[in-house]
């Protein structure tokens, strides 16, 4: 029986080499508009992050 649970030391070299391509932003939220950001997110089908970057994204666009 194989004991492979999927996460290799490979993986996780490969994850760390992915995530060094971007870089933090430190958001602060009241808790419920975290929670109102979650919903909003999940009726479009994407992630929050995503769902944050597309409204920068737009707004950046309306301001030029």
């Amino acid at each position: 029986m194989s004991t492979y649970n999927g996460y290799t030391p490979a993986r996780a070299k490969a994850n760390a080499k992915y995530i060094a391509q971007f870089a933090d932003i430190k958001l602060r939220v009241p808790p419920e508009k975290r929670d109102e950001i979650k919903a909003a997110a999940a009726a479009a089908g994407v992630s929050v992050n995503t769902f944050i970057l597309d409204a920068i994204d737009l707004r950046m666009q309306q301001e030029k």
